[in-house]
């Protein structure tokens, strides 16, 4: 088993995204992360793993806690982005994907979070996403011939699967316009 990343993953980004939309509370950023529409489809996160996330976000100073005391209730601690953790998403979100197996989870992501900046974000952060595919449509037909002890029926679901992402890339920024 591999350790852990040390950067963020997905799932971090898409907290990090949530609380530069809104500053909350754990609590609040898990009701929020369970009930989005489509998100909560595709990322479920348990409440005690994203409190360990948080605390990752905290750590690598991309948000920062304050605590909030009102009236008779127990105070808590309200998170939002710091400038450097504004900055990072952002970086995050614009960047396509580099494999294949990340369009599921993590260019879907960056795509929810890239159409609430408009067409723009999304046509640009396809764009950037076709010629990664296209790449690595390339390389897979470069290494079709030469990699004989590669299994046929794995080399053909690994095209496919990436001309349907670029058709349904495609699709988009036509949609878009």
């Amino acid at each position: 088993m591999s350790p852990r990343r040390s950067s963020p993953l997905t799932v971090e980004f898409i907290l990090l995204g949530l609380l530069i939309e809104k500053p909350a509370h754990g609590y609040d950023l898990y009701q929020r992360l369970t009930k989005l529409s489509g998100i909560s489809a595709i990322w479920q996160v348990k409440q005690a793993m994203l409190y360990a996330m948080l605390d990752k976000l905290h750590n690598a100073s991309l948000i920062s806690p304050e605590v909030i005391t009102t009236g008779s209730l127990v105070s808590r601690r309200e998170y939002s982005a710091t400038p450097e953790g504004t900055a990072a998403f952002e970086i995050w979100r614009r960047l396509p994907v580099e494999h294949p197996r990340e369009l599921r989870q993590e260019f879907l992501a960056k795509l929810y979070f890239s159409q609430q900046k408009g067409a723009d974000a999304v046509n640009s952060l396809c764009a950037a996403q076709l010629v990664n595919c296209r790449q690595w449509m390339a390389e897979l037909s470069d290494t079709e011939d030469s990699r004989i002890d590669f299994p046929k029926i794995l080399l053909d679901y690994r095209q496919r699967t990436i001309l349907a992402a670029i058709s349904w890339l495609e699709n988009i920024t036509m949609v878009i316009g």
